[in-house]
């Protein structure tokens, strides 16, 4: 794990907004696993464009 990222939140889906890192919970262990972009797109597409919509409305505003 990276020592900027800290999963953490509700959710079983994390994304370090300083590296851009995406991190997956498992529930049995509790552990979080770094999984690639390219998987989160085509394995949790929902996840991934729900993210990415939040992060352009938040940080893509230019008034």
């Amino acid at each position: 794990m990276s020592q900027r990222c800290d999963p953490h939140g509700p959710g079983c889906y994390y994304r370090c907004p300083i590296c851009g890192q995406w991190w997956c919970c498992d529930p049995r262990s509790g552990f979080w696993e770094s999984i690639s972009t390219i998987e989160m797109f085509f394995c949790l597409h929902d996840v991934w464009r729900q993210e990415r919509k939040h992060r352009k409305a938040t940080h893509g505003r230019t008034d």
